[in-house]
């Protein structure tokens, strides 16, 4: 197995040439994966590190020739994963990380190129309508109702690229219309969204996505690359749970990694411990005594004998103005934490024979870890969250998995 890079065009996804990037460093995740935050849905974010390159790996004949190889906002990374039967049909691999160049910083033997993924151009692109934001007033207003979580981050995701005069990008916004299935006793606002452009300075699409992802039942969100089939460009398929199960789409059969103390495929496993919290104080818009606020806690640990610790911790959305939203964000927050957790880490080697393969596997999905004769786990099959890849242009990978609760922890007695 090995990883090789080719150039797009940024806007179209369309391949250009190959390009050597040696040992890249490169990371896919999918939420927040430390354990000095909390365990919350956001995002998924890809993206390949900042990358020292010789001019000579880079393609063209003169000064301006490689200017436009590799010029900013105009032209794309993108990492393919070959295996040997690949290499030997002599196919160009399946595609793992897109992203765009965005800047270059050169000397005389080398440049370094930094490339933004999807979501972090997002942070760049504001859903205002097309016409909406005048010289004097900003009266464009956005609004959907009755939509599934991820139909309405597809309509903010089309909002802020393909609506765009020169906004394209190669993204599948998948989950437009999307309506949502009313159970009974629902808050019919939580399906609500309206943005209004005054409110400008919060309505970048990835704050939006932030925030939707947020909700104690928003969605995990992914951009996945696929090479379409004529074999000539690649795009990325915007992916995203759904209302009734806010995880990742999940494959018939799960990843495995096995582990034991001399063998075993994934190695190097360490586990990182955390303490819990009992109370979130939540905020949201609003000024001085008039803030909008929500108070989620569960103080069982605490009044257990023998009690544990008891912790605080605060949360707050300044784009907040609807009670039942903010409530929402705050008991996402207590349930990602309120119990004692313990976070997995590893590695694993692609070439080793049945380990999930770059392309195959990703971020977000369920996963099995057979753990045996780890001296502070008991044995057995841990039904875990992939968080995190990464790697560095090898065939070892780096991953870590979801917070889970320590498995001692007998609940409060």
């Amino acid at each position: 197995m090995r990883i090789d890079y080719w150039l797009a065009d940024a806007q179209t996804g369309i391949l250009r040439e190959p390009i050597d990037l040696g040992r890249a460093s490169w990371s896919l995740t999918v939420g927040d994966s430390s354990l000095s935050t909390i365990k919350n849905r956001q995002v998924g974010k890809d993206e390949v590190k900042d990358v020292d390159v010789p001019w000579s790996a880079i393609p063209g004949e003169t000064q301006q020739d490689r200017w436009h190889a590799i010029e900013p906002q105009r032209r794309a990374i993108v990492a393919f994963a070959r295996t040997s039967g690949d290499i030997r049909a002599g196919s160009i691999g399946t595609p793992f990380l897109y992203g765009v160049i965005s800047g270059l910083s050169c000397d005389w033997t080398s440049v370094t190129i930094t490339v933004s993924s999807v979501y972090s151009l997002l942070a760049d692109r504001y859903c205002v309508p097309e016409g909406g934001y005048g010289e004097q007033r900003a009266r464009g207003v956005l609004s959907w109702s009755g939509m599934t979580y991820r139909g309405i981050a597809s309509e903010v995701g089309w909002q802020c690229t393909d609506a765009k005069p020169g906004g394209l990008l190669p993204v599948d916004w998948q989950y437009r219309g999307e309506r949502h299935t009313r159970v009974g006793g629902e808050d019919a606002t939580l399906h609500t969204r309206t943005y209004q452009a005054w409110n400008v300075a919060n309505l970048s699409g990835k704050d939006i996505l932030d925030k939707i992802a947020g909700l104690s039942d928003g969605p995990d969100m992914q951009w996945r690359p696929y090479l379409t089939a004529d074999g000539t460009r690649v795009r990325t398929r915007f992916l995203a749970g759904s209302d009734t199960d806010p995880s990742l789409p999940q494959p018939a059969v799960p990843p495995y990694w096995s582990v034991m103390p001399r063998g075993g495929t994934l190695e190097n496993v360490s586990v990182d411990w955390a303490m819990s919290y009992q109370r979130v104080y939540a905020t949201g818009s609003g000024q001085d005594a008039e803030t909008l606020t929500s108070l989620a806690e569960d103080m069982g640990m605490p009044g257990a004998v023998p009690g544990y610790v008891m912790r605080e911790t605060s949360y707050s959305d300044t784009d907040a103005d609807q009670y039942d939203a903010l409530r929402s964000a705050a008991l996402a927050q207590l349930t990602a934490q309120s119990r004692p957790i313990m976070q997995i880490s590893g590695e694993y080697d692609l070439n080793d024979p049945g380990t999930p393969q770059l392309g195959s596997v990703w971020p977000g999905m369920r996963c099995v870890v057979d753990m045996q004769g780890h001296p502070c786990l008991p044995d057995g099959e841990y039904d875990m969250t992939l968080m995190e890849m990464s790697g560095d242009g090898g065939s070892r990978v780096k991953v870590l998995f979801d917070v889970a609760t320590v498995p001692w922890y007998q609940g409060i007695r």
